[in-house]
């Protein structure tokens, strides 16, 4: 048991290494819509392992061998946005009122057929972005590995989330809080693997 813990441990260290991108500058506010923030830039869907722009993001990691599809609530940046296997989306991470909802399927148009579904919520508040994450009419992911990685993480909730068979372990996740230069990676289907050094 011990040596399975530390194995995860260093795949979650690989995994903030990899995809370890800086997320300390001043942020800019621009009104859109109106009464919240843009905070960071947007990135389309990228293979993993390519470079993430400079900026504040929630990325997904899509360690699966299918496509996922990716819904917001922040319909600026698009709905069921297809992110391939072995690829990543970048959104923007934006402070507003009640939060975002990141919504995943494993099937298109799943959140119009009510398919079931993994959401990653986030709210902005004050110097803290508390997340959490819930299935929804089943559980999408169902024996693969989900894990939510704070990258530069800062703040003492400032914790990973980690579902070992896809759902949570206890029925509910409670939720976790960072402070604002911490970037939140949510790998699908486990950790990706390092590349050859």
């Amino acid at each position: 048991m011990e040596k399975k813990r530390k194995e995860e441990k260093e795949a979650i260290r690989l995994a903030k290494d990899i995809y370890a991108f800086p997320c300390g500058s001043k942020p800019y506010r621009r009104e859109y819509p109106p009464q919240s923030y843009q905070l960071c830039q947007e990135s389309p869907p990228r293979r993993l392992g390519d470079s993430l722009p400079y900026g504040c993001h929630i990325v997904i990691l899509n360690n699966c061998e299918f496509a996922i599809y990716i819904w917001t609530t922040r319909s600026r940046e698009g709905q069921n946005i297809a992110v391939q296997p072995n690829s990543q989306w970048a959104g923007t991470r934006y402070q507003v009122a009640g939060g975002v909802d990141i919504k995943v399927t494993t099937s298109p148009d799943g959140i119009l057929t009510a398919a079931p579904r993994y959401t990653f919520t986030y709210d902005w508040v004050g110097d803290v972005i508390w997340y959490g994450v819930n299935d929804l009419f089943g559980d999408p992911f169902g024996s693969h590995r989900v894990v939510v990685v704070p990258v530069n993480a800062t703040g003492p909730a400032c914790h990973e989330i980690n579902w070992p068979a896809g759902f949570p372990v206890r029925g509910r996740t409670k939720a976790r809080g960072c402070g604002p230069a911490t970037d939140l990676h949510v790998n699908l289907c486990g950790l990706p693997v390092p590349p050859p050094p």
